[in-house]
């Protein structure tokens, strides 16, 4: 699987969710990654720098603006999506893939920042891990 954008019909497997809503600086779209910023909103997380690869968790709902409400779940979810290849970390892209996520033999460049987004219980299940493994790769 290339990088890509998590489907973004994601729903919680199990009741295993853990999700946490705040305003978001900029518009962005469900299955993304996401950091939290000082001021307490919410951007897509990106892989290309150590204090941009800081994740959140993976938004579930859109906005389409700044300053909307954006829920994400947190690490220790688990959620329903499609097109995962089971027992595989999935990690977070960056530059132009920012925000979604991929395999690591995938990463687009080196020099990106290793965070792992989660890991495939399944091809359908991901435990959301969130770990910034502050790894230039």
């Amino acid at each position: 699987m290339a990088f890509a954008a998590l489907p973004n019909t994601l729903t919680p497997t199990g009741g295993l969710i853990n999700t946490e809503t705040r305003l978001c600086s900029e518009a962005i779209a469900a299955g993304l990654v996401v950091r939290q910023l000082a001021n307490g909103t919410v951007e897509i997380a990106n892989a290309v720098a150590a204090n941009t690869a800081d994740m959140a968790g993976v938004a579930v709902n859109a906005t389409n603006a700044a300053n909307q409400p954006i829920t994400y779940a947190r690490p220790g979810s688990v959620l329903t999506v499609s097109g995962l290849s089971a027992g595989e970390s999935y990690y977070l892209g960056e530059g132009a893939t920012e925000g979604q996520v991929g395999l690591f033999a995938d990463a687009a460049t080196a020099n990106a920042f290793a965070t792992i987004v989660g890991l495939a219980l399944s091809t359908t299940s991901l435990y959301v891990i969130g770990r910034e493994t502050g790894v230039s790769v």
